[in-house]
C-alpha cells in the first residue's frame, strides 16, 4: 500500500512526538526490527540499544522543533528529511542538538516502520 503525505506527516509527527515522551511502546512498534540509528557523533545503534535509552532513563528529549522538512514518497517507502533543534538531557546534563535528519520508512507486514535513520551534525 503506498503512503500518502498526511500519512507520513502523521507517522513523523507520532515517531517525534515518541522521542520527546520516552514512549518507548510507540517506538517499539514504528522501529523496525532491523533498523540501523545513526547518531550525529557516527555512533550506530540498534533497535534495542536505542530503546533501552528510553527504557533506562539515560536520554530524555526536552523539546524538538524540526524545519525544512521535505518528505518524497516512493510507494510503499517514503524517505523524510529536514533539520532539527532539539534540547536533550544524557548523562545528567542539558545538551543543545542541531542535526539535519533523514528518516526512511517502508511498510511492512507490522505496519509502517522506520529502517533508518541518519542524523548529521549541523555547525
Amino acid at each position: 500500500m503506498a503512503f500518502t503525505l498526511p500519512e507520513m506527516s502523521r507517522l513523523e509527527n507520532a515517531c517525534w512526538a515518541a522521542l520527546i515522551e520516552s514512549d518507548v511502546s510507540t517506538l517499539e512498534q514504528i522501529l523496525a526490527p532491523d533498523i540501523i540509528w545513526v547518531h550525529s557523533n557516527a555512533m550506530v545503534e540498534s533497535k534495542s540499544t536505542f530503546i533501552g535509552h528510553f527504557k533506562e532513563g539515560r536520554v530524555k528529549y526536552i523539546s524538538v522543533d524540526r524545519t525544512e522538512e521535505q518528505t518524497r514518497l516512493y510507494g510503499d517507502m517514503a524517505i523524510i528529511t529536514g533539520i532539527m533543534d532539539a534540547t536533550a538531557q544524557a548523562g545528567g546534563q542539558l545538551h543543545k542538538i542541531r542535526n539535519r535528519f533523514t528518516t526512511v520508512w517502508i511498510q511492512t507486514t507490522a505496519g509502517p516502520q522506520i529502517v533508518s535513520s541518519q542524523m548529521t551534525k549541523v555547525g
